[in-house]
């Protein structure tokens, strides 16, 4: 719609900021910000399923449903108005649609568990996904000033998280993840599952 006012008003360059190289569906967010800019009267849902197919293979359902789960779900718009972008610890997402994410990303890894190339794409984006689910957890312990008891299953599940994201960055050492905290969140994820963080010369997440 914002690209129509635009050609309504005979715009003829416009910049569009989006994700970074793996922000939350970048992939996706640049796919589809290319083809609105050469037609804004495409069919937005047929161009996102398009995509789906194409770079998920056989885990489009899921990666769509993932999609969809927030972009659908009932926020309160006047309690939680949408600002330029959202912070991940909006209470405007409840941590349990999160973990319904996760559900969906574990789904998708099975239906291209032999796919390479496909796989690939699934573990990244599932790895967005306990990124902000491990950062959500920590600050919020920190607030309360709780500590996770052994049994808790909430804090082993985030803890699990927090060793995927530890094992990718040691699969992928050179490999820059571009979103801004990511460096911050692994810090605490290190700390979550009882090792020291690799030295850092900024703050911690959490920290601050």
């Amino acid at each position: 719609e914002n690209v129509r006012l635009f050609r309504r008003n005979k715009v003829l360059v416009c910049f569009a900021e989006g994700a970074s190289e793996t922000g939350w569906f970048a992939e996706l967010k640049g796919y589809v910000t290319a083809k609105v800019m050469w037609n804004p009267d495409i069919d937005l849902d047929a161009c996102i399923d398009r995509f789906m197919r194409a770079y998920y293979g056989a885990a489009a359902p899921q990666a769509r449903a993932a999609l969809d789960l927030f972009e659908n779900y009932p926020r309160d718009r006047a309690k939680y108005p949408m600002p330029y972008y959202d912070d991940i610890f909006s209470p405007a997402f409840p941590d349990a649609l999160f973990a319904e994410s996760a559900r969906l990303w574990r789904e998708a890894a099975s239906a291209v568990a032999g796919d390479g190339v496909r796989a690939a794409r699934v573990a990244l984006a599932a790895l967005r996904n306990d990124c902000t689910r491990v950062a959500r957890f920590v600050v919020a312990r920190r607030k309360d000033g709780t500590k996770p008891a052994a049994d808790d299953a909430y804090a082993q599940e985030m803890r699990a998280a927090a060793a995927r994201i530890i094992a990718y960055e040691r699969a992928h050492p050179k490999e820059s993840l571009g979103w801004v905290w990511y460096k911050e969140v692994q810090a605490d994820a290190y700390r979550l599952v009882g090792e020291t963080p690799p030295g850092r010369d900024r703050m911690k997440f959490g920290e601050l």
